[in-house]
């Protein structure tokens, strides 16, 4: 599952939350609902055969890891079936790795925007716009920033009940990483340790070869 995060706040303490007016504006300026300007537009062109928009059935189609949540007893409850309809456009997306990966390499490549349009995913909000915690604005339109090891790293990371992923790549797509896993609690910090660890490696000087 995918789901955007990360909503920042003006210096004024109005939140900035664009995901979830996001498909109300692809329904109005194409005419046609979200999910088939979606597929339309990028999941066809780009051949993303595993990634769908359910709507408002709960089963995942086809071979796939299972989410479980620890109950308050200590056992596993399995939540796979799992309505995400309420998340329209923010967090109702099934996809796999592989198609995350061949559609941030597409995006970067120029393939899906202009070079203009593209720009702007690369641009932050001006110095005023502020994180929740106070820190400065690491969201552009879309998009997420990390400066790990001195490399910049540009993606998103995603998540629902069971599911967890990111997917970040430098601009010039030399460097990237796709990480998908299923950790069975509440959001405690530790599946933003495990993405930068990920990128820690990614991005490590590597040694200079022997001669």
């Amino acid at each position: 599952m995918v789901r955007g995060l990360g909503r920042g706040r003006h210096q004024d303490g109005t939140p900035c939350d664009s995901a979830r007016q996001g498909p109300l504006l692809v329904d109005r300026l194409t005419g046609r609902p979200y999910e088939e300007a979606v597929t339309a537009r990028v999941l066809r062109p780009l051949e993303l055969a595993h990634t769908v928009m359910p709507g408002d059935d709960p089963r995942i189609r086809g071979r796939h890891a299972h989410g479980y949540l620890t109950t308050a007893d200590g056992r596993l409850r399995d939540i796979t079936v799992y309505d995400q309809s309420s998340s329209r456009g923010e967090g109702d997306m099934i996809s796999t790795p592989g198609d995350l990966d061949r559609m941030l390499s597409a995006l970067f490549s120029g393939v899906l925007l202009p070079a203009d349009l593209l720009e702007l995913m690369f641009t932050l909000p001006p110095a005023e716009v502020l994180m929740l915690d106070g820190s400065p604005a690491r969201y552009s339109t879309g998009l997420q920033r990390a400066v790990v090891n001195g490399v910049t790293l540009w993606g998103k990371t995603g998540e629902t009940y069971g599911y967890r992923n990111a997917a970040f790549s430098t601009r010039d797509r030399r460097r990237r990483f796709t990480l998908a896993h299923h950790p069975t609690g509440v959001r405690d910090g530790a599946e933003g340790q495990l993405a930068a660890r990920v990128a820690d490696l990614l991005t490590r000087a590597r040694p200079a070869a022997a001669p």
